[in-house]
């Protein structure tokens, strides 16, 4: 009985922690539209467009970094910086120790700011980024639940490729792309 206990406890922690909850995160950003404006079922987000829509300008440059007007997220212009793919912590520590546009406060961003850069009508990163490959990028929401217990070996990541991109758990030993933001509404 105790181990079952255990074990809800953890997901819900770890569910937690992933959205920011547990760890002093500031408010959330607005929900954005995916983008998505053809209807192909009754019900779909073509139908409905909820959401928050893309101000315009979207995003705003300012030498190597991009500031997103919709989430007031600051990111690093090319989406590639370190030129290397890297294990989690790696990349926490890459994103950590930037210095961009005079500011010092860069980190690994989490996996709805990762997604929230998605334009889902087509599937890709939305511009103005540079150096933007398809790939799996890192995100700084470590601790997976694993058999009851929340495990500092497992990391969330979002792979891009094609019309999609997947949030999935990744080991910490596996390689991905650090790409640094900073700040947030």
């Amino acid at each position: 009985m105790r181990t079952r206990h255990a074990a809800k406890l953890a997901v819900v922690l770890s569910g937690l922690i992933l959205h920011g909850v547990c760890s002093g995160a500031g408010p959330a950003a607005p929900v954005q539209r995916t983008g998505v404006t053809k209807s192909y079922a009754k019900g779909d987000d073509g139908e409905y467009q909820a959401g928050v829509a893309w101000p315009t300008p979207r995003f705003t440059l300012e030498g190597d970094c991009v500031t997103d007007n919709l989430t007031g997220l600051m990111w690093a212009k090319n989406a590639n910086i370190a030129g290397a793919a890297m294990s989690g912590y790696e990349a926490m520590a890459f994103c950590n120790k930037q210095e961009l546009g005079g500011h010092k406060d860069w980190r690994l961003p989490n996996t709805k700011e990762l997604q929230s850069l998605v334009d889902f009508s087509s599937g890709v990163i939305a511009s103005p980024f540079e150096n933007v490959p398809v790939a799996v990028y890192a995100s700084g929401a470590i601790g997976l639940p694993v058999y009851g217990k929340l495990s500092s070996d497992y990391y969330w990541t979002m792979s891009t490729q094609g019309y999609w991109a997947l949030i999935s758990p990744n080991g910490k030993r596996a390689k991905q792309l650090a790409w640094p933001v900073r700040g947030g509404k």
